[in-house]
């Protein structure tokens, strides 16, 4: 989440009110920012992190340790009045790019530049250690924070619709696809590939590289599933479309069995769109029969209008929109 809610010209001196995110002491004021800031939008998608951090926040001395071993999450803080009124976050998607989150402020400290001199002092993080990329999703109607981040650099290059089917809504009548629907076989690798790379755009390739080893599905492939299984409860359903003796289409849940939401997502070749997404999210929706059944997630693009429009006869509905914006440092 990323929201900015006021902008002022009166810039305040940022050196003695930042300070580097230290669970153990601002967890539970994080916590207080976050439910205050983004508390209509968590209750949208249903999350559980306000819960979460304040669970996580009763380890005490347990959590400095964890953080030591293992930072739980890299970010700023703004201290003022001996309580965290502004919060930047960090974490990485890979090497080269990061990720920027939870940029918010207290509604009593708004319109006194805090949130830039935030979003400035995780760049210059980001920066210092040797990130390419840094992204971040915000919503289309928040000018505000659009406005803060195109000042900075910050470029759009995708849109997401994030849809969720709640655990009450799944379709009564689910019966197994028809046609030239069946399941990912080890000898797909290849096709899944070409597929992939022709479904993903060029601009999200830039900040998350498909790679061939992704789709190889031998032996490794399924004792690694099979660990994802014990130790993160995730278990993974993946059907794929043929024409012409071509893979043209890919659909994939993520299902997990004891906290949900599951993740689904569909990929078609471009010029067929329109002809698999329906019948890829029925077999999909089939494969779950037997699991306990949980709201399912989907973040799909808007270039993608056919799997949106084919997941709303499912059932699923559009909760909100993001716009997936990127500076090249």
């Amino acid at each position: 989440m990323s929201l900015v809610v006021a902008t002022s010209t009166k810039k305040e001196a940022p050196s003695h009110h930042i300070k580097p995110f230290q669970p153990s002491q601002h967890l539970e004021g994080l916590a207080t920012l976050v439910e205050r800031a983004f508390g209509q939008e968590l209750a949208r998608t249903h999350s559980s992190m306000v819960r979460d951090m304040r669970h996580m926040a009763r380890w005490g001395s347990m959590l400095r340790i964890a953080h030591t071993v293992s930072p739980i999450l890299i970010g700023y803080v703004w201290i003022e009045e001996n309580k965290v009124v502004g919060n930047v976050s960090l974490s990485t998607e890979s090497n080269t790019v990061w990720r920027l989150s939870n940029v918010a402020v207290l509604p009593d400290f708004r319109g006194r530049g805090i949130a830039s001199h935030l979003v400035d002092k995780a760049i210059e993080h980001a920066r210092q250690h040797d990130a390419r990329y840094l992204i971040l999703e915000v919503s289309p109607d928040n000018t505000i924070a659009l406005n803060l981040y195109r000042h900075r650099g910050f470029e759009p290059f995708e849109t997401l619709h994030e849809m969720y089917l709640s655990r009450t809504s799944w379709p009564v009548f689910l019966e197994p696809s028809e046609g030239d629907v069946r399941p990912v076989q080890a000898s797909d690798a290849r096709e899944l590939c070409r597929l992939m790379l022709a479904s993903v755009s060029p601009e999200r390739q830039r900040y998350f590289p498909i790679h061939a080893r992704e789709f190889h599905r031998g032996f490794w492939q399924k004792l690694l599933q099979y660990i994802r299984l014990v130790f993160k409860d995730e278990l993974i359903y993946e059907l794929v479309s043929e024409y012409d003796q071509s893979i043209v289409a890919y659909g994939r849940v993520t299902a997990h069995l004891f906290r949900g939401p599951h993740e689904l997502e569909i990929h078609v070749r471009p010029d067929q769109r329109g002809e698999w997404e329906l019948e890829l999210g029925k077999g999909l929706l089939w494969g779950l029969r037997s699991l306990p059944r949980s709201r399912i997630r989907a973040r799909i693009p808007a270039s993608h209008r056919k799997a949106i429009e084919a997941l709303e006869i499912l059932g699923f509905e559009s909760v909100r929109i993001l716009k997936q914006m990127s500076l090249q440092l």
